[in-house]
């Protein structure tokens, strides 16, 4: 505001021009030139020995998990909820577990009246 056009300012502006001239042209002298022939762009790694490795952790993971075991009747009154209209898995699993363990269904048709009683 005022200070653009002294001198003071044009010496500053030169000083540094002069000093950033001086730091290149010393950088250019001291440093050493780059062998474009030989630069190592990447390094290879042993990856199969890894991926072995965590292929074996991810089936341990897998086999340790234990499967929900059902019986035959479990497993139609299951796919009779499916095809009446229950699309969630869990929403099936649980009103499965729900009626088997408040009551002990004999077949598809109780199991459906049961579970038809408690929805109400």
């Amino acid at each position: 505001m005022g200070h653009e056009n002294t001198i003071l300012s044009q010496f500053i502006a030169i000083g540094l021009l002069c000093y950033g001239l001086y730091v290149f042209i010393h950088t250019f002298k001291t440093c050493k030139p780059i062998d474009l022939d030989n630069i190592e762009l990447f390094k290879v790694h042993a990856v199969v020995e890894k991926q072995s490795t965590q292929q074996g952790v991810i089936k341990a993971k897998k086999e340790t998990k234990p499967e929900a075991e059902y019986s035959e009747l479990q497993l139609e009154c299951l796919e009779t909820l499916k095809f009446l209209g229950y699309k969630n898995k869990s929403e099936r699993k649980f009103i499965l577990h729900s009626i088997f363990n408040e009551h002990s269904p004999s077949c598809v048709q109780e199991f459906l009246s049961l579970a038809s009683k408690k929805n109400c």
